[in-house]
């Protein structure tokens, strides 16, 4: 699977009393597609067979099904579906329900209570939003109009793979309205946004495979997947260049923290399900820690424990990108 195309294949076992005259794939975005949808013809006879489907759209989802046709009439065979991948380095976080929040230890009061939790289906950056495409997305705007955004915000900015940072929330929301714009998504469901609070644990603690329950996001030692006040050496490092989490999903531990969508808000105790934060408030959520200020109990998964007003920037602020499935 790729962002535009699929290699599938089918198997004819058998013909009955007519021979086979046409067999192949066909596939819409839609379930239980039909050759009036769309089809590949490979020929006709018994045996398996694979087609290459081009022309798809990336981050989609498609169901296929083989067929054949005889003098009898046409057959289908058991529908599947794939997602085609991306061409901005997001990754599929498949719907699921996990515990959110941490247990009743001494000082995470605004991580109580745990609670039930389902996040439908999204996408989220693979890694932080680094430096160049910031810059290329604000350049790229001042292109056709000017921009209030600065192209180049950083503290640091010795590598364009460094995570942007120096960014505020408000900015963000300008900046991601651009790009939205800039890739034709702007009256589409599947734009860019920030992630919600819930969406950005769910993919820190591993999506589905949240039950390994790691205290950082892809382990229970934090030196390998963050950088962090204890081996930073007081700056901000290429993106990626740590081990991955269980989604393969790089720096939701460390390197800067992360700006979500929601307002700061207390924990219900009851179970929810793609929930957004307050409707309204005074700060907004920041997670996972950063190369300094953030000790270990920062960079955990759970930890609630910075937030900032929308209009507030620092060395140490970053973001990733969510999407819509």
């Amino acid at each position: 699977i790729t962002p535009s195309s699929v290699i599938v294949g089918g198997n004819v076992t058998s013909q009955g009393s007519s021979s086979v005259i046409t067999r192949g794939v066909c596939w819409s975005t839609f379930p239980n597609p039909t050759i009036s949808d769309a089809n590949l013809n490979n020929g006709g006879s018994v045996g398996s067979y694979i087609c290459s489907i081009t022309g798809l759209s990336a981050g989609t989802t498609y169901y296929v099904r083989a067929y054949a046709t005889s003098g009898a009439g046409t057959s289908y065979g058991s529908q599947a579906s794939f997602t085609t991948t991306t061409i901005d380095n997001m990754v599929f976080v498949q719907r699921g329900t996990f515990t959110m929040g941490s247990p009743n230890e001494s000082g995470n009061y605004d991580e109580r209570p745990q609670h039930s939790v389902t996040i439908s289906s999204f996408y989220i950056s693979q890694k932080e939003v680094t430096q160049k495409m910031w810059r290329e997305v604000v350049q790229w705007k001042q292109g056709s109009a000017t921009s209030p955004l600065n192209p180049t915000p950083n503290y640091f900015s010795s590598n364009d793979t460094l995570p942007v940072e120096m960014v505020k929330w408000d900015d963000i929301q300008i900046w991601i309205g651009f790009l939205n714009e800039k890739t034709g998504l702007v009256s589409s469901t599947k734009r860019y946004r920030l992630p919600t609070e819930a969406e950005w644990e769910y993919a820190a603690r591993g999506g589905v495979n949240w039950g390994n329950d790691y205290i950082y996001s892809g382990s229970d030692t934090l030196d390998g997947v963050a950088w962090f006040t204890a081996n930073s050496n007081n700056t901000t490092h290429p993106v990626g260049t740590k081990k991955a989490n269980q989604l393969g999903i790089y720096d939701m531990s460390g390197n800067v923290f992360e700006w979500c969508q929601d307002w700061y808000g207390s924990y219900s105790i009851t179970a929810q399900t793609d929930p957004a934060g307050p409707t309204t408030g005074s700060t907004r959520i920041l997670r996972g820690g950063a190369w300094v200020n953030a000790g270990e109990s920062l960079c955990r998964v759970a930890s609630r424990g910075t937030s900032a007003s929308p209009t507030h920037r620092n060395f140490d602020i970053g973001f990733r990108l969510a999407r819509t499935q």
